[in-house]
């Protein structure tokens, strides 16, 4: 048992270095890479041997046999939901940015907005909010950070994702609907269900209620994103408008 733990330990060591690689360059990532760049007190044949059982497991992926191996989408939920560590954004930096946005705010619709600006911002990726309830209110910010992304340059391909993302809004009200029994909820490719975003991953947030509405707060970008960085800016900016905008009173 104890030798079984060992192994499954240095094979969750292993990926866990392959996904953080690959989000960092984006290309497929090689055993003589993780070898050299990570120091490994291993050969690049036990490397090997390691990855090839991760791909068995369904964790990575190559396309050619001389290639480096490439995360799948069930590799990133692992890496997501048992290895991943949260960041802790530097409070400096993001609350500078959030009270600097938002002064002044007077309305609900204004408020939101200003948050899918304000977390694309934070995040380099496309930011968005949705208000459900009495009205459907839907505020997106952040396309060009997007189009900064290899796995986006074809324009085609973005238009489809972006005309998707908007015309199926009925997705994520159901989101609301059930009040997103997590604090933060990671969608990644196919599990998000729609055909044209099944490469790219949702970060999602309840927020409020603000005067008895309740809103979605959440990030768009590629399945490569950075989770960690991602989820603790969202978790700030969720936390600093609920705490600061939540009664009613403040908002027309």
């Amino acid at each position: 048992m104890v030798r079984y733990l060992d192994h499954q330990k240095r094979q969750d060591e292993i990926l866990e270095l392959v996904i953080k690689s690959y989000i960092e360059e984006g290309r497929p990532v090689s055993s003589e890479y993780l070898r050299e760049r990570f120091k490994l007190p291993f050969s690049s044949a036990t490397l090997r041997n390691i990855m090839s059982e991760l791909e068995d497991l369904g964790y990575l992926s190559h396309l050619h046999t001389s290639s480096g191996r490439v995360p799948t989408q069930c590799g990133f939920r692992y890496y997501v939901d048992s290895l991943m560590e949260e960041e802790t954004p530097d409070r400096k930096e993001v609350f500078s940015l959030i009270e600097k946005s938002i002064n002044y705010i007077e309305e609900l619709d204004d408020l939101l907005e200003e948050a899918s600006i304000i977390i694309s911002k934070l995040t380099h990726l496309a930011g968005f909010t949705l208000l459900s309830k009495t009205r459907d209110r839907f505020f997106f910010w952040g396309a060009h950070f997007i189009l900064q992304e290899p796995e986006f340059e074809d324009i085609t391909t973005l238009r489809n994702i972006f005309t998707a993302f908007e015309e199926k809004m009925s997705l994520f009200r159901k989101f609301l609907e059930r009040k997103l029994t997590q604090d933060i909820k990671v969608l990644i490719g196919e599990e998000i269900g729609l055909e044209e975003v099944k490469n790219c991953s949702l970060v999602l947030s309840s927020l409020g209620p603000f005067k008895d509405e309740r809103a979605l707060l959440g990030v768009l970008g590629p399945i490569r994103m950075n989770y960690s960085f991602t989820i603790s800016r969202l978790k700030a900016l969720k936390n600093y408008l609920e705490d600061n905008f939540l009664r009613g009173e403040f908002l027309k």
